[in-house]
């Protein structure tokens, strides 16, 4: 009873469908009751097995054919809801793509933001901390400065109020001493010490930086060759001496 209905059912489903199929089922059904009194003779019981077993066959294709096309709207539902899966996957694949490259941006921005500051950071070291002339530099300038063209009175000077000065100024006067030449560096509040140095880092003053002495360019080679730059100033002072050397030592 089951299986009739379900029979039934689908032969009902697949005739709406194609309901050409429909109608030469039961045109040959027409045919075989209108024919059926007339089947007489010998073989007439195998003319009508015939004509049944024609009509079970097409209601039996109608079931098949109706499962094939119920098979076939499976497929092609399945298929969209695969296509419209793949092509969220697709999206979502681009967003996540958009989003690498959105991470990857932000990372190098961080990356350039770190070197900025690391450097900020070293340049922060550097400027405070002190100033100083490593062993080997000493040793370097002490063998220069002893080969200079001339030796005199070398004047060097820092502000008394900045310990860093004062200390960085010491360290060069014991290179100088070393190295054969005579300094006035004058310690403490004395009459001739300095509480404030003009503008800020090592200076060497001369009477005229288009002219300077002989010894003033030396020394001034000597410091640079070992990483310490000490640029030439005029002295400004008329009574300065054209063959004088000064040493400046202003805050870092």
């Amino acid at each position: 009873m089951i299986f009739a209905s379900s029979l039934l059912f689908n032969c009902w489903e697949f005739a709406s469908r194609h309901p050409g199929i429909l109608l030469v089922l039961l045109g040959v059904a027409g045919e075989v009751i209108f024919d059926w009194k007339e089947m007489k003779g010998r073989l007439a019981w195998a003319k009508r097995l015939s004509a049944l077993v024609l009509i079970a066959g097409l209601i039996l294709e109608f079931s098949e054919a109706a499962r094939s096309d119920e098979d076939v709207s499976a497929a092609i539902e399945r298929a969209g809801i695969a296509e419209k899966e793949a092509g969220q996957a697709n999206e979502r694949a681009a967003e996540f793509d958009a989003d690498r490259v959105t991470i990857a941006k932000e990372a190098e921005e961080i990356r350039s933001t770190n070197f900025v500051l690391q450097a900020k950071v070293l340049e922060l070291e550097g400027k405070l901390k002190p100033r100083t002339i490593t062993s080997e530099q000493r040793t370097n300038l002490i063998a220069r400065l002893s080969s200079a063209p001339q030796k005199g009175k070398i004047n060097v000077f820092a502000s008394v109020l900045d310990a860093e000065s004062m200390d960085f100024a010491e360290q060069i006067e014991n290179v100088l001493t070393n190295a054969g030449f005579e300094v006035h560096f004058p310690r403490g509040f004395s009459d001739d010490s300095m509480l404030a140095i003009g503008p800020p880092g090592a200076h060497i003053v001369v009477k005229s930086v288009k002219n300077p002495s002989p010894v003033g360019a030396y020394m001034q080679r000597c410091f640079l060759s070992v990483g310490i730059e000490m640029p030439a100033i005029n002295s400004g002072d008329p009574n300065f001496g054209s063959n004088s050397v000064e040493i400046d030592i202003g805050q870092k």
